[in-house]
């Protein structure tokens, strides 16, 4: 009697050992998902791509150029991309002085029945970023009418090449209802405009948003040799807006790791770019938790760069 209540007595004690092990570790999962905590440990991908900010996120129009440096170099990013040409001589020192890049400039060219419009300063656009290695990141809007395909095309050639006298890559960066929206779009523009210097971009937010049903190796396959850019950042699957597509990296449910990996594994080897777009908190905060994340995924031998010679 006395030995068969032990028993029930030990075994009694081990179910409630296992449900609290459950619970505990069920906890701990749980926990990985929520905002703020730290990225899930993955084997590294060891990227060399530059990685830099887009200049939405790093308190544009709050922030001098030389604050925005600092801070970037601060926290571990390669550099920055502008919006606009404006200030570039000023911007240039600053970032040159910290020893970090600004990689591209994000312009634009507008479409109408009659033509197009080239909406910032091309030519001293060129001449500052001369032998810099850096990109002109060009969007397509308006409404050209029939005609929009010969006008974009027209357009594309046209700021192609001032940019190759400057040793630029003009890359066409897709946005929700542009006329460029898609890499599919970039892609043929980039190759019918018979200019070599001239590429599309995968960026993530924007793909989610419009073609979500497409899966990347798709986006991969449609670029081919014209990626020249990818942006990335953290969003959730299904998400309907800018507040659920764009988050500090390592936040919401889609699987950024993954999208890093494959875009690896496609051989690209340029700039990768943070979208930032009004993500609210202080700047160095969720640049703070992008850069762990990146640093979390991408850890291990990466080249030094040679900020006078970098790679694209």
């Amino acid at each position: 009697m006395l030995k068969s209540e032990i028993r029930n007595e030990f075994e009694a004690r081990m179910i409630e050992i296992r449900n609290t092990l459950f619970i505990f570790g069920t906890l701990l999962v749980a926990s990985a998902s929520l905002p703020g905590a730290e990225p899930v440990s993955r084997p590294s991908l060891a990227l060399e791509n530059p990685f830099f900010a887009f200049d939405n996120g790093v308190g544009r129009g709050k922030m001098s150029s030389a604050e925005q440096a600092a801070l970037l170099k601060e926290l571990g990013y390669d550099g920055i991309g502008y919006t606009g040409a404006e200030d570039l001589q000023e911007r240039l020192a600053a970032f040159d002085a910290a020893g970090l890049r600004i990689l591209n400039l994000y312009v634009n060219v507008s479409l109408s029945p009659d033509g197009y419009k080239i909406n910032f300063d091309l030519p001293t656009a060129v001449e500052l970023l001369k032998g810099r290695n850096a990109g002109l990141w060009l969007t397509i809007t308006g409404d050209g009418g029939k005609q929009a395909e010969e006008h974009a095309l027209a357009a594309v050639r046209v700021v192609a090449d001032h940019a190759a006298r400057g040793g630029l890559r003009v890359v066409l960066y897709p946005h929700t209802g542009h006329f460029v929206e898609t890499t599919a779009d970039g892609a043929r523009l980039a190759k019918n405009c018979g200019r070599k210097n001239v590429g599309t971009t995968i960026n993530l937010c924007h793909w989610l948003r419009v073609e979500s049903d497409k899966p990347l190796s798709k986006l991969v396959e449609e670029a081919g040799d014209r990626l020249m850019l990818v942006s990335v950042n953290g969003a959730d699957v299904g998400g309907k807006d800018w507040k659920t597509l764009i988050q500090p990296l390592g936040e919401g449910d889609f699987d950024a790791y993954a999208f890093l990996k494959e875009i690896k594994e496609s051989g690209y080897t340029g700039p990768v770019g943070l979208q930032c777009y009004n993500i609210p908190g202080p700047a160095k905060e969720h640049l703070t938790h992008s850069m762990r994340a990146w640093k979390e995924w991408t850890r291990g031998p990466r080249k030094e760069i040679d900020h006078a010679n970098p790679s694209p």
